[in-house]
Order: structure tokens, then C-alpha cells, then sequence
């Protein structure tokens, strides 16, 4: 398994923060539950936060930082690592 990361916090967004395309992405969601959804914005993706999954501290991704991950194929996910005053993210690769 590789990680590739920057490590550059990025800021969490409120569905009221995103702009009508972004919103569009997320049409299964309802006009309530966009709204109270945290979102980051990832190389030209936004992620609703609460579609990843998260990890234990004894796992894998958990031994090198991560909360959890979010699969993008058979081979590739994307992580993320919560910071300390939790108003921010640290997004990365996972190659498999």
C-alpha cells in the first residue's frame, strides 16, 4: 500500500457553502440533509465527509494517521485525517 499526500489542510464546508453544481452532485440527498452534510473540496471532487468509512487506530490506515477512507476502485481509495480543531482535513491517495 503507497499513500500519497501534501498534507495540506483543507477547509470543511457546510452544504450551504457549496455552489449549485457541487449541490447538484448530491441529488439523493434532500434540501435538510444537504444542508446539516460536511463537505471538502479534493482535487476538483467535493467529498461528503460522512460517505467515508472509518478506521480503527489498529488498522493499516489507522497505524499511519488516517480516520478513514473512501474506495475509488478496485485499487485506489481516498483517505482522510481529521486535525486536531477538527475544522480541517488532511485528503490523500491510497494505491493498492
Amino acid at each position: 500500500m503507497k499513500i500519497k499526500t501534501n498534507n495540506t489542510p483543507r477547509l470543511l464546508l457546510s452544504g450551504y457553502e457549496l455552489t449549485d453544481r457541487e449541490r447538484e452532485e448530491f441529488d439523493y440527498m434532500s434540501g435538510e440533509d444537504i444542508a446539516l452534510a460536511i463537505f471538502v473540496r479534493y482535487k476538483g471532487h467535493i467529498w461528503n465527509i460522512g460517505e467515508f468509512l472509518r478506521v480503527t487506530p489498529d488498522s493499516e490506515l489507522g497505524q499511519k494517521g488516517f480516520d478513514g477512507y473512501e474506495t475509488t476502485s478496485a485499487f485506489t481509495a481516498t483517505v482522510i485525517r481529521i486535525t486536531e480543531d477538527s475544522d480541517r482535513v488532511i485528503m490523500g491517495s491510497v494505491y493498492y
